[in-house]
């Protein structure tokens, strides 16, 4: 019986990385995903290059 805990208490430990592991990876790209250098713009039609309009971010 000593075996099977000690399993269950590896198995909970990895449990408990994983899932530190995912809100780390989450954290990252949401940080990546909304700075403002990584904003794919928008195309822009020849009338709005002429007018000197700015690239607005894509959403």
């Amino acid at each position: 019986m000593c075996w099977l805990n000690e399993r269950l208490m590896h198995i909970d430990d990895l449990a408990d990385r994983v899932s530190f592991l995912s809100a780390e990876l989450l954290n990252v790209l949401a940080r990546w995903a909304y700075s403002p250098e990584k904003m794919i713009p928008s195309v822009r039609t020849r009338e709005d290059v002429q007018r000197g309009k700015p690239l607005a971010p894509f959403m």
